[in-house]
């Protein structure tokens, strides 16, 4: 996680990694790959998904019908998939906590 400030708002760059090892080796295809949560109040910039040996493709995160999850709609290939999402988050300069809430479904 990366965290900058900017104007009165904290940028979060979260970044994560997803092994599919899969015996026989197959692509999982499922509506909700990857979840993951941010916290209350924070707004995504961005979203990117990277297949193993692949080039980042722009993928907006999808809200969930609970708040403040999101997914990926973004097949998980046999290695490892890697998801980013920039975010920010009001910040007042005083003090405050991230507290790091994920969900991964796969089958």
């Amino acid at each position: 996680m990366r965290v900058q400030v900017e104007k009165g708002q904290l940028q979060v760059t979260r970044e994560f990694s997803v092994q599919n090892s899969s015996k026989p080796l197959r692509t999982q295809i499922n509506e909700r790959n990857f979840e993951f949560y941010i916290p209350e109040g924070a707004k995504i910039v961005e979203g990117s998904a990277m297949a193993e040996h692949g080039n980042p493709l722009k993928s907006a995160p999808v809200l969930e019908r609970d708040k403040n999850r999101h997914f990926f709609e973004f097949p998980l290939r046999p290695g490892t998939t890697r998801f980013q999402v920039i975010y920010r988050v009001p910040y007042a300069g005083v003090r405050t906590s991230i507290r790091d809430r994920r969900r991964s479904r796969s089958r």
